[in-house]
């Protein structure tokens, strides 16, 4: 399949802020609230309460609609936490994203910022299984194997404020993007550095 200069121009253009990003939130997020329901059914032991598929929501974070698959249960009592945190601290939201998926976080990292989401509504042992499913999921994605040919692939670094303690810094984000053969899109790549340049390129690649 070949693509004209103009669908090109168009792809690289508009790939990155109005695909990359936002599909890389979608991820995060759905993966959130499917661990969530799980072990919402584990903690209330309710016999006839059982997963029921999904509904379609929307979101927005940094201005642009995300589609979310919320989960369903069979009773209707589930109502995914991190919904109520999107809609009211869409900043801190953006912050979590980029930090469950940072590349250097620690286990240790990642439990506190489950503790500090569910803390007050699950016991500390779910929260330490859904930090540990996550990450399994997470190293999941990012091992799955690649299609063999791209005919184009979409390079950036997003640059985001992110909160480090009592700080914030601009730091990056490097992302790629490939086009399929049927014009959809892919993310193939999302690592964390904190700064943008040669060197972090290459370990991406080389990953």
């Amino acid at each position: 399949m070949k693509y004209m200069p103009k669908q090109i121009q168009h792809i690289m253009t508009d790939s990155i802020e109005e695909y990359g990003l936002n599909k890389f939130m979608e991820m995060v997020f759905n993966c959130l609230m499917k661990l969530e329901r799980k072990f919402f059914l584990q903690e209330t032991g309710h016999n006839l309460n059982k997963a029921k598929g999904y509904r379609f929501g929307t979101a927005v974070d940094f201005g642009k609609s995300l589609r979310l698959e919320i989960p369903r249960d069979r009773l209707g009592n589930f109502y995914p936490l991190l919904l109520v945190l999107i809609k009211n601290q869409e900043e801190e939201l953006s912050n979590l994203a980029f930090n469950l998926y940072s590349k250097d976080l620690s286990v240790r990292d990642v439990s506190d910022i489950f503790d500090n989401i569910y803390g007050k509504h699950y016991s500390k042992t779910s929260i330490s299984k859904m930090n540990q499913e996550f990450i399994e999921e997470v190293e999941q994605w990012r091992n799955r194997p690649l299609k063999g040919h791209y005919p184009v692939l979409v390079i950036d670094a997003l640059h985001s404020n992110i909160r480090r303690d009592h700080s914030v810094e601009m730091e990056a984000t490097y992302t790629i993007i490939a086009l399929q053969e049927d014009m959809t899109r892919d993310i193939i790549a999302i690592e964390h550095f904190p700064v943008e340049n040669a060197s972090g390129w290459e370990e991406v690649f080389l990953r």
